[in-house]
């Protein structure tokens, strides 16, 4: 991870090189030596005219590839500036953070004084075209590259707006400082914090959030830190200092050297007496996993979602005389029970596959009381829990006169993990009070809390999607019932 002073890594470098062993230093000055020789007769003397650039850029990807390892690389000057734009979420565009809403981009948030608001942009438009041209269907991202461009040109989008006709606007892009923590209170009087990145900006950016939310008085704290590939190292200490004790460990790195760092709590901020829980998933890395492993360690909050990342090592990035930087792996770090997250991630305590229904399984994780609802919607394709729209649907299915719902999402709803299990080819379907066994092949046995049950068509496969059969449902106490186009599933 970047440090954050740089006059901190020169020193480090500096103060490192010329220590080294005299063995390791001729090997060195004989391994540039050797390689300047050879682009020299190349550069010379190879039949066709060579760059000499793309040479050296060539040799210095062949050197980083040697060491196997995807988080060490060099960092071209351009490379370098847009590296620490993505760590404090800068970037040039309009100000708006997209989501898809097939067929069409739809816009989740419009960022405060961005080229964006002053156009009149809202929440829930749609953008249909990007300079005349129809997005549908389009991946995200190449929507966004296209909305994306240099500061001081121009984008013109098509927008669809609820109640409105189609109407175009030409927007100016601006280099965006975007926040990298975003807040609001949810159902049941909650709090909700999403953390982007890990920059020099994010400690504060937290602090305020997490004192708006306690002005409003929440019961609970939803952290959300999906997709959240890291950044600075301290920045993870610093919010930890939101939740754990004074002076507690957070995390301790380990050098090739045998020399330890451990980092602790400052003690600055007053602890958060609430309970919280973090979602996190696959793409939850390095710092966002020392953040929740350090939190979890203590007992202080509990991890919804997917296994993480599995990022577990520690990046420095030490500039060079061309502008550039070198981005070096330099330490392995381990949580403060001593978990080595490196390749292996964070389980969490409720595993949710479902990205559309993690929110709602941290919400009931910290709002249990009260009958869980799940509705599903015929005629509008949609799928609710406790009266909340999820934005995940999948349409329940008639077969032999045995009716079937889909089984991740109804079971995921309702608190169950699902988990496939290669040993036996079946579904291990489990919560605090149930568990079953699901045969995803004929002649198995159905297990509902370790007893055989005769059930003919317990599951059904279509099209590569599992559903359950809706009596088994009534096994787990939830009861099933219609009501006009809707199926409303509720626990007994």
């Amino acid at each position: 991870m970047l440090k954050k002073s740089v006059a901190l890594i020169l020193l480090i470098f500096l103060m490192f090189f010329p220590v080294l062993p005299a063995p390791a230093a001729d090997d060195i000055e004989q391994g540039i030596s050797t390689i300047q020789e050879i682009m020299e007769y190349i550069d010379e003397n190879y039949i066709t005219p060579t760059d000499i650039n793309s040479l050296t850029q060539n040799a210095i990807e062949g050197i980083i590839d040697s060491l196997n390892d995807p988080y060490t690389e060099y960092l071209s000057p351009d490379t370098l500036e847009e590296f620490s734009s993505s760590l404090e979420n800068q970037f040039t565009g309009i100000g708006v953070e997209l989501e898809i809403s097939p067929p069409y981009p739809i816009i989740k948030k419009v960022i405060e004084d961005s080229p964006a608001q002053e156009a009149g942009l809202k929440k829930d438009d749609l953008i249909i075209t990007i300079n005349g041209m129809d997005i549908a269907k389009q991946p995200l991202w190449d929507a966004v590259g296209k909305i994306r461009g240099p500061e001081g040109t121009f984008v013109n989008l098509g927008i669809r707006r609820s109640g409105e006709s189609d109407f175009n606007v030409n927007i100016e892009r601006a280099s965006i400082s975007g926040p990298t923590c975003d807040w609001e209170v949810l159902s049941g009087n909650t709090g909700y914090i999403s953390v982007r990145t890990f920059s020099s900006r994010t400690a504060e950016e937290f602090n305020t959030a997490l004192s708006q939310l306690k002005e409003k008085e929440v019961n609970g704290l939803v952290l959300d830190l999906r997709s959240n590939p890291g950044g600075y190292l301290q920045a993870a200490v610093d919010l930890a200092d939101n939740f754990l004790p004074d002076k507690s460990l957070v995390v301790t790195t380990f050098y090739r050297d045998g020399h330890k760092d451990k980092y602790y709590t400052s003690g600055d901020n007053e602890k958060l007496d609430l309970p919280v829980v973090i979602l996190v998933n696959e793409y939850t890395a390095s710092a966002s996993e020392i953040l929740a492993g350090a939190i979890r360690d203590y007992e202080k909050a509990s991890l919804a979602g997917v296994r993480t990342y599995g990022k577990g090592v520690i990046q420095e990035v030490i500039p060079l005389q061309n502008g550039g930087a070198l981005k070096i792996t330099v330490a392995e770090y381990h949580t403060p029970d001593g978990y080595s997250i490196d390749k292996k991630g964070l389980i969490p305590d409720r595993l949710v596959s479902t990205p559309e229904l993690q929110l709602a399984a941290a919400l009931r994780m910290l709002n249990s009381s009260g009958k869980q609802e799940v509705t599903l919607d015929l005629k509008e394709e949609s799928m609710s829990v406790n009266k909340e729209i999820t934005g995940v649907y999948l349409e329940p299915l008639t077969d032999g006169g045995r009716d079937y719902l889909p089984l991740r999402l109804v079971l995921e709803a309702f608190g169950y993990s699902v988990e496939y299990q290669a040993s036996n080819e079946s579904l291990l379907v489990k919560n605090g009070k149930n568990n079953m066994v699901l045969p995803l092949k004929n002649g198995g046995n159905t297990l509902i809390n370790n007893v055989q049950v005769n059930l003919d068509g317990a599951i059904l496969i279509r099209e590569g999607r599992t559903y359950l059969n809706i009596e088994i449902l009534k096994t787990l106490n939830i009861k099933v019932f219609k009501n006009g186009t809707e199926i409303i599933l509720e626990e007994d």
